[in-house]
């Protein structure tokens, strides 16, 4: 009997993560609705991730709120041993599908303790699981999650104006913990490599991911139909009118360095899609 497959999606934060959520269920995945579990981070580094961590006094304060029934699924998983696979094999059973997943971009920081007990876990609950780490160059992709997160301060009424002027918010954030732990795709790989087999994984660039080859690629790895259809979209694009300084972008460069020259040799085309130093 086919096991079902389950894709773990490992990032990178504004690396193609939503865009291939939205591929998956179009597919007919299994998503119950959530791209992101935010289950693995919590357990592993609760007070980085404080964020995503759900507990009795998140329910105290948001009685009322229509994400009340995920929340309470998420602090089951995030503190019940076996709930995490439970809750998605009960899924593929009740809806028929042959595929599910959890694409949460953090869990590139995950250790390959973390990852190892995933895969403990999931294949001991009868899945199949695919690895998926899509990568971006850092420069673009820390400047990217600026974007993002200027985007969300406008949604939510704040001003923009008074906010630093975008450059000078790639320049304080580049080096903070948190996007250090989105941006270190060597130490994802290593972690990556330590715990699943080579053809258990799927690397994949967001400079070459919007083509017919890599869709190809991709969906021969997931095991669904290529829909070139698919490759006009994008999820949660942001657009600016803003220059980032050849200086900064050398300086980010040289601060992740060891990520440059990791990929450089596993993925040569990131030599000429990445950007070159100022």
């Amino acid at each position: 009997m086919t096991r079902p497959v389950f894709v773990l999606g490992l990032g990178a934060q504004k690396a193609g993560t939503s865009w291939l959520y939205h591929y998956l269920v179009e597919a007919g995945a299994a998503f119950d609705g959530i791209k992101e579990r935010h289950v693995w981070d919590v357990i592993e580094d609760p007070e980085m991730f404080s964020r995503f961590r759900v507990t009795e006094a998140t329910f105290r304060r948001k009685p009322d709120s229509p994400r009340l029934p995920m929340l309470r699924l998420r602090h089951e998983m995030q503190n019940v041993e076996g709930a995490y696979a439970r809750h998605f094999r009960a899924l593929v059973t009740r809806t028929g599908a042959a595929l599910t997943g959890d694409l949460t971009p953090s869990y590139g920081a995950l250790s390959a303790a973390t990852l190892a007990r995933i895969r403990d876990t999931l294949e001991a609950a009868g899945f199949e699981i695919r690895v998926v780490f899509l990568m971006r160059d850092p420069v673009e992709r820390i400047w990217s999650a600026v974007r993002m997160e200027r985007r969300f301060v406008a949604n939510q009424g704040g001003d923009l104006s008074a906010l630093p002027p975008e450059p000078d918010q790639v320049a304080a954030a580049y080096r903070a913990p948190d996007v250090a732990l989105r941006t270190r795709y060597d130490r994802t790989i290593e972690a990556i490599e330590t715990v699943f087999a080579p053809g258990a994984v799927f690397y994949g660039l967001y400079e070459t991911l919007f083509t017919e080859a890599e869709l190809a690629r991709l969906s021969r790895f997931l095991g669904v139909s290529c829909r070139p259809d698919a490759l006009g979209r994008r999820a949660n694009a942001t657009r600016t009118d803003a220059v980032l300084p050849p200086a900064l972008r050398a300086e980010i460069r040289r601060h992740y360095a060891s990520v440059y020259a990791v990929c450089a040799e596993r993925f040569p085309d990131t030599v000429r899609l990445w950007s070159a130093p100022g």
